[in-house]
């Protein structure tokens, strides 16, 4: 299996991450947007598309050919097409503790500011 991870430079990879993903037989490649040249090379093959904050619209979905998941790390599916990738029968799905902790502590150096 083989998934894609987007934003892995805003939002890079962790050792724990690709460990649990490695353990599940899940191999990945990264890259920090979706307009890389390399990307739409890969994008017809994978197995999942992984995203934090990139918009990933039915131009994109319609290229992934093998997709069987799209996965947004982080509250909320609002940067995903998810009528087009339901009609494809694409699984979408979300992450919401994804850096939960960092939100608070933005939040509360904001209200300190």
């Amino acid at each position: 299996m083989h998934a894609f991870r987007l934003n892995s430079e805003t939002f890079p990879t962790t050792n724990a991450e690709l460990a649990e993903l490695s353990a599940a037989g899940i191999t990945v490649s990264v890259a920090e947007s979706i307009d890389e040249p390399a990307c739409q090379l890969l994008l017809p093959s994978i197995d999942a598309l992984l995203v934090v904050s990139a918009k990933v619209r039915a131009n994109v979905i319609d290229q992934l050919e093998s997709c069987r998941v799209i996965v947004r790390y982080g509250s909320g599916t609002d940067n995903v097409d998810v009528h087009r990738a339901t009609e494809r029968g694409i699984v979408v799905a979300n992450v919401p503790g994804f850096c939960l902790s960092e939100v608070a502590d933005h939040t509360m150096a904001l209200l300190l500011g």
